[in-house]
Protein backbone atom coordinates (compact mmCIF):
# COMPACT_ATOMS: atom_id res chain seq x y z
CA UNK A 1 0.00 0.00 0.00
CA UNK A 2 0.64 3.76 -0.71
CA UNK A 3 0.88 7.12 0.86
CA UNK A 4 -1.52 9.52 -0.78
CA UNK A 5 -1.01 12.89 0.32
CA UNK A 6 -0.51 16.61 -0.98
CA UNK A 7 2.94 17.23 -2.16
CA UNK A 8 5.20 19.30 -0.18
CA UNK A 9 8.24 21.21 -1.71
CA UNK A 10 10.90 18.57 -0.65
CA UNK A 11 8.98 16.15 -2.74
CA UNK A 12 9.43 18.49 -5.93
CA UNK A 13 12.77 16.94 -6.84
CA UNK A 14 11.15 13.22 -7.18
CA UNK A 15 8.10 14.41 -9.47
CA UNK A 16 10.33 16.01 -11.51
CA UNK A 17 12.11 13.16 -12.20
CA UNK A 18 9.66 11.00 -12.67
CA UNK A 19 8.15 13.96 -14.91
CA UNK A 20 11.20 13.74 -16.97
CA UNK A 21 11.47 9.83 -16.98
CA UNK A 22 7.72 9.54 -18.42
CA UNK A 23 7.06 12.84 -20.69
CA UNK A 24 9.58 13.50 -23.60
CA UNK A 25 11.18 16.72 -22.50
CA UNK A 26 13.39 17.26 -18.96
CA UNK A 27 11.45 19.37 -16.37
CA UNK A 28 13.00 21.11 -13.26
CA UNK A 29 11.76 20.75 -9.50
CA UNK A 30 11.74 24.68 -9.86
CA UNK A 31 9.47 24.49 -12.82
CA UNK A 32 7.16 22.54 -11.52
CA UNK A 33 6.95 24.37 -8.00
CA UNK A 34 7.15 27.68 -9.59
CA UNK A 35 3.82 26.45 -11.58
CA UNK A 36 2.10 25.29 -8.94
CA UNK A 37 2.41 28.08 -6.69
CA UNK A 38 1.47 30.36 -8.94
CA UNK A 39 -1.79 27.98 -9.72
CA UNK A 40 -2.46 27.91 -5.99
CA UNK A 41 -2.44 31.91 -5.83
CA UNK A 42 -5.35 31.97 -8.70
CA UNK A 43 -8.80 32.08 -7.61
CA UNK A 44 -9.90 30.78 -10.82
CA UNK A 45 -8.09 27.66 -10.33
CA UNK A 46 -8.39 24.55 -7.82
CA UNK A 47 -4.83 22.72 -7.62
CA UNK A 48 -4.52 19.15 -5.94
CA UNK A 49 -0.59 18.39 -6.62
CA UNK A 50 -0.66 14.85 -4.85
CA UNK A 51 2.12 12.14 -4.62
CA UNK A 52 2.86 8.38 -3.37
CA UNK A 53 5.15 7.60 -1.17
CA UNK A 54 6.31 4.05 -0.06
CA UNK A 55 5.58 3.94 3.46
CA UNK A 56 9.28 1.28 3.83
CA UNK A 57 11.09 4.08 2.97
CA UNK A 58 9.40 7.36 2.43
CA UNK A 59 10.60 7.23 -1.46
CA UNK A 60 7.76 9.31 -3.62
CA UNK A 61 7.08 6.70 -6.03
CA UNK A 62 4.39 8.38 -8.41
CA UNK A 63 2.81 12.11 -8.80
CA UNK A 64 -0.52 13.11 -10.03
CA UNK A 65 -3.22 16.21 -9.90
CA UNK A 66 -6.75 16.52 -9.77
CA UNK A 67 -7.53 20.43 -11.16
CA UNK A 68 -10.45 22.64 -11.53
CA UNK A 69 -10.57 25.65 -13.91
CA UNK A 70 -13.49 28.30 -13.99
CA UNK A 71 -13.50 28.78 -17.50
CA UNK A 72 -14.31 25.08 -17.78
CA UNK A 73 -17.64 24.22 -18.56
CA UNK A 74 -19.27 23.20 -15.34
CA UNK A 75 -18.40 19.68 -13.91
CA UNK A 76 -15.05 19.04 -15.57
CA UNK A 77 -12.02 18.50 -13.86
CA UNK A 78 -8.99 17.06 -15.02
CA UNK A 79 -6.62 14.18 -13.53
CA UNK A 80 -4.17 12.98 -13.52
CA UNK A 81 -0.99 9.90 -12.48
CA UNK A 82 2.12 8.94 -13.49
CA UNK A 83 4.50 6.39 -11.55
CA UNK A 84 7.96 6.17 -11.50
CA UNK A 85 9.10 3.40 -13.98
CA UNK A 86 11.08 1.32 -11.72
CA UNK A 87 8.03 0.77 -9.46
CA UNK A 88 4.75 0.41 -12.11
CA UNK A 89 2.36 -2.38 -11.92
CA UNK A 90 2.65 -1.83 -7.51
CA UNK A 91 -0.80 -0.03 -7.41
CA UNK A 92 0.84 3.30 -6.74
CA UNK A 93 -0.81 4.76 -10.12
CA UNK A 94 -4.55 3.27 -8.67
CA UNK A 95 -3.95 5.10 -5.36
CA UNK A 96 -2.82 8.51 -7.12
CA UNK A 97 -6.17 8.35 -9.27
CA UNK A 98 -8.72 7.16 -6.65
CA UNK A 99 -7.55 9.90 -4.97
CA UNK A 100 -7.63 12.37 -7.46
CA UNK A 101 -11.09 11.21 -8.76
CA UNK A 102 -12.55 11.50 -4.75
CA UNK A 103 -11.13 15.20 -4.46
CA UNK A 104 -12.99 15.83 -8.07
CA UNK A 105 -16.02 13.99 -7.23
CA UNK A 106 -16.74 16.30 -3.67
CA UNK A 107 -15.66 18.90 -5.73
CA UNK A 108 -18.72 18.59 -7.78
CA UNK A 109 -17.16 16.64 -11.02
CA UNK A 110 -19.63 15.39 -13.20
CA UNK A 111 -16.70 14.58 -16.06
CA UNK A 112 -13.08 13.55 -15.72
CA UNK A 113 -10.61 14.29 -18.54
CA UNK A 114 -7.07 13.33 -18.57
CA UNK A 115 -4.19 12.95 -20.72
CA UNK A 116 -1.93 9.91 -22.16
CA UNK A 117 1.05 9.88 -24.53
CA UNK A 118 0.34 9.20 -28.18
CA UNK A 119 2.78 5.83 -27.89
CA UNK A 120 1.90 4.93 -24.27
CA UNK A 121 -0.75 1.88 -25.35
CA UNK A 122 -0.24 0.28 -21.57
CA UNK A 123 -1.50 3.34 -19.90
CA UNK A 124 -4.38 3.77 -22.09
CA UNK A 125 -5.14 0.35 -21.58
CA UNK A 126 -4.54 0.54 -18.00
CA UNK A 127 -7.04 4.20 -18.16
CA UNK A 128 -9.86 2.22 -20.18
CA UNK A 129 -9.95 -0.27 -17.26
CA UNK A 130 -10.73 2.33 -14.80
CA UNK A 131 -13.64 3.89 -17.10
CA UNK A 132 -12.00 6.28 -19.29
CA UNK A 133 -12.58 6.45 -22.97
CA UNK A 134 -11.02 8.24 -25.88
CA UNK A 135 -12.70 11.50 -26.74
CA UNK A 136 -9.69 12.77 -29.29
CA UNK A 137 -6.31 11.86 -30.44
CA UNK A 138 -3.93 14.94 -30.88
CA UNK A 139 -1.25 14.90 -33.74
CA UNK A 140 2.24 15.05 -32.35
CA UNK A 141 5.42 16.15 -34.34
CA UNK A 142 9.14 16.71 -34.14
CA UNK A 143 11.58 19.03 -36.22
CA UNK A 144 14.84 18.51 -36.36
CA UNK A 145 16.82 21.94 -36.38
CA UNK A 146 20.22 20.50 -36.76
CA UNK A 147 19.71 20.45 -40.74
CA UNK A 148 17.15 23.26 -41.60
CA UNK A 149 16.04 23.74 -45.00
CA UNK A 150 14.07 27.22 -44.90
CA UNK A 151 15.68 29.40 -47.54
CA UNK A 152 13.29 27.48 -49.55
CA UNK A 153 10.73 29.50 -48.01
CA UNK A 154 12.23 33.02 -48.19
CA UNK A 155 9.87 33.88 -51.46
CA UNK A 156 6.27 33.12 -49.57
CA UNK A 157 7.76 35.40 -46.74
CA UNK A 158 9.00 37.96 -49.18
CA UNK A 159 5.35 37.94 -50.34
CA UNK A 160 3.78 38.31 -47.18
CA UNK A 161 5.86 41.45 -46.27
CA UNK A 162 5.29 42.77 -49.80
CA UNK A 163 1.47 42.64 -49.29
CA UNK A 164 1.44 45.58 -46.63
CA UNK A 165 1.96 43.08 -43.33
CA UNK A 166 4.65 43.67 -41.25
CA UNK A 167 6.43 40.50 -38.89
CA UNK A 168 8.00 41.42 -35.74
CA UNK A 169 9.41 39.37 -32.79
CA UNK A 170 8.98 40.07 -29.17
CA UNK A 171 9.83 38.46 -25.70
CA UNK A 172 6.83 37.44 -24.57
CA UNK A 173 6.78 38.63 -20.80
CA UNK A 174 7.92 42.00 -22.44
CA UNK A 175 4.88 42.63 -24.93
CA UNK A 176 3.46 46.11 -24.32
CA UNK A 177 0.07 45.72 -22.63
CA UNK A 178 -1.73 47.83 -25.39
CA UNK A 179 -0.32 45.25 -27.68
CA UNK A 180 -0.93 42.04 -25.43
CA UNK A 181 -4.92 43.34 -25.61
CA UNK A 182 -4.86 43.01 -29.61
CA UNK A 183 -2.97 39.56 -28.96
CA UNK A 184 -6.08 38.66 -26.83
CA UNK A 185 -8.64 39.80 -29.46
CA UNK A 186 -7.76 37.53 -31.65
CA UNK A 187 -7.06 34.99 -29.55
CA UNK A 188 -10.20 35.20 -28.24
CA UNK A 189 -12.08 34.76 -31.60
CA UNK A 190 -9.40 32.25 -33.61
CA UNK A 191 -9.59 29.77 -30.57
CA UNK A 192 -13.39 28.63 -31.68
CA UNK A 193 -12.05 27.42 -34.84
CA UNK A 194 -9.77 24.78 -33.59
CA UNK A 195 -11.67 21.40 -33.87
CA UNK A 196 -11.16 20.45 -30.01
CA UNK A 197 -13.17 23.77 -28.66
CA UNK A 198 -15.88 22.45 -27.02
CA UNK A 199 -19.36 23.89 -27.67
CA UNK A 200 -20.04 24.20 -24.03
CA UNK A 201 -15.79 26.48 -23.23
CA UNK A 202 -15.43 29.24 -22.67
CA UNK A 203 -12.51 31.80 -23.39
CA UNK A 204 -10.71 33.32 -20.39
CA UNK A 205 -11.27 36.92 -19.27
CA UNK A 206 -9.50 39.58 -19.91
CA UNK A 207 -7.76 39.93 -16.24
CA UNK A 208 -6.61 36.04 -16.08
CA UNK A 209 -5.51 36.51 -19.65
CA UNK A 210 -3.14 38.59 -18.97
CA UNK A 211 -2.13 37.26 -15.27
CA UNK A 212 -1.16 34.37 -17.22
CA UNK A 213 0.92 35.69 -20.07
CA UNK A 214 2.87 37.86 -18.00
CA UNK A 215 3.55 35.47 -15.10
CA UNK A 216 4.29 32.41 -17.31
CA UNK A 217 7.30 30.25 -15.87
CA UNK A 218 9.42 29.23 -18.83
CA UNK A 219 10.96 31.30 -21.12
CA UNK A 220 9.05 32.00 -24.67
CA UNK A 221 8.75 34.47 -27.64
CA UNK A 222 5.75 35.43 -29.73
CA UNK A 223 5.71 36.29 -33.22
CA UNK A 224 3.60 39.01 -34.53
CA UNK A 225 2.19 39.85 -37.92
CA UNK A 226 0.77 43.37 -38.28
CA UNK A 227 -1.39 45.15 -40.58
CA UNK A 228 -0.81 48.67 -40.41
CA UNK A 229 -1.37 48.90 -36.19
CA UNK A 230 -3.90 45.62 -36.25
CA UNK A 231 -2.76 42.01 -34.90
CA UNK A 232 -3.91 39.84 -37.46
CA UNK A 233 -1.49 36.88 -37.04
CA UNK A 234 0.62 35.35 -33.83
CA UNK A 235 2.50 32.08 -33.37
CA UNK A 236 4.37 31.72 -29.58
CA UNK A 237 7.58 29.52 -28.82
CA UNK A 238 8.05 27.70 -25.58
CA UNK A 239 11.51 27.30 -24.47
CA UNK A 240 12.54 24.40 -21.46
CA UNK A 241 13.78 25.46 -18.30
CA UNK A 242 16.73 23.47 -19.08
CA UNK A 243 18.77 26.52 -21.22
CA UNK A 244 19.09 24.65 -24.79
CA UNK A 245 17.21 21.18 -24.45
CA UNK A 246 13.96 21.72 -26.42
CA UNK A 247 11.37 24.38 -27.15
CA UNK A 248 6.87 23.71 -28.34
CA UNK A 249 4.98 25.78 -30.47
CA UNK A 250 2.29 26.83 -28.40
CA UNK A 251 -0.65 28.55 -30.49
CA UNK A 252 -0.76 29.94 -34.04
CA UNK A 253 -3.45 31.79 -35.57
CA UNK A 254 -4.32 33.80 -38.36
CA UNK A 255 -7.46 36.05 -38.37
CA UNK A 256 -9.73 34.16 -40.96
CA UNK A 257 -10.06 37.32 -43.31
CA UNK A 258 -5.86 36.97 -43.27
CA UNK A 259 -5.55 33.22 -44.00
CA UNK A 260 -4.22 31.50 -47.09
CA UNK A 261 -1.69 34.19 -47.42
CA UNK A 262 1.55 32.37 -45.91
CA UNK A 263 1.12 34.54 -42.77
CA UNK A 264 1.06 31.87 -40.46
CA UNK A 265 4.30 29.82 -42.25
CA UNK A 266 6.09 33.11 -42.29
CA UNK A 267 5.26 33.68 -38.23
CA UNK A 268 6.27 30.08 -37.41
CA UNK A 269 9.68 30.81 -39.38
CA UNK A 270 10.34 33.44 -36.62
CA UNK A 271 9.70 31.64 -33.99
CA UNK A 272 12.06 28.68 -35.26
CA UNK A 273 15.09 31.07 -36.27
CA UNK A 274 14.51 32.46 -33.00
CA UNK A 275 15.36 28.82 -32.04
CA UNK A 276 18.31 28.26 -34.11
CA UNK A 277 19.69 31.25 -32.66
CA UNK A 278 19.16 29.86 -29.02
CA UNK A 279 21.17 26.26 -30.15
CA UNK A 280 18.03 24.46 -29.28
CA UNK A 281 17.99 20.92 -31.23
CA UNK A 282 14.54 20.52 -31.51
CA UNK A 283 11.01 21.85 -31.83
CA UNK A 284 8.11 19.80 -30.65
CA UNK A 285 4.27 20.16 -31.42
CA UNK A 286 0.78 18.75 -31.14
CA UNK A 287 -2.16 19.81 -33.54
CA UNK A 288 -5.67 18.32 -34.35
CA UNK A 289 -5.95 15.60 -36.83
CA UNK A 290 -8.72 17.49 -38.21
CA UNK A 291 -6.73 20.54 -38.93
CA UNK A 292 -5.65 19.87 -42.02
CA UNK A 293 -4.09 23.59 -42.91
CA UNK A 294 -1.77 24.05 -39.71
CA UNK A 295 -0.68 20.20 -40.76
CA UNK A 296 -0.18 21.29 -44.41
CA UNK A 297 2.40 24.21 -42.96
CA UNK A 298 4.26 21.70 -40.49
CA UNK A 299 4.76 19.03 -43.17
CA UNK A 300 6.38 21.63 -45.44
CA UNK A 301 8.71 22.71 -42.72
CA UNK A 302 9.29 19.37 -42.38
CA UNK A 303 8.08 18.42 -38.97
CA UNK A 304 8.26 14.28 -38.91
CA UNK A 305 5.15 12.83 -37.14
CA UNK A 306 4.62 10.69 -34.16
CA UNK A 307 1.94 9.14 -32.25
CA UNK A 308 -0.16 12.27 -30.46
CA UNK A 309 -1.64 12.98 -26.80
CA UNK A 310 -4.57 10.77 -26.28
CA UNK A 311 -7.34 12.87 -24.53
CA UNK A 312 -9.41 10.66 -22.05
CA UNK A 313 -13.05 11.11 -20.47
CA UNK A 314 -15.05 9.33 -17.97
CA UNK A 315 -18.66 10.48 -16.82
CA UNK A 316 -19.33 10.16 -13.28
Amino acid sequence: MYEVRHAVEPDYEAIAEIATRTRPEPFTADEFLKDDRRALADPNLILHRLVAVRPADGRVVGYGFSERCAWEPAGRWSVYAAVHPDCRGLGAGRAILEQAERIAREGGATELQAWCRGEADESFAWAQRRGYALKRQRTESVLDLSKPDFAKFAPAVDRVRESGITLIMQDGLTVPEGLLRQVYELDRVTSPDVPAWDAGDSFPAWEQYRKDWYECHVPYVVALALDGDKVVGLSTLYYSHTPGKSAGIGYTAVLREYRGRSIALALKLLTMEDAMRRGIPRIRTNNDPDNPSMLAINVKLGFQFIPGPRLLQKQL
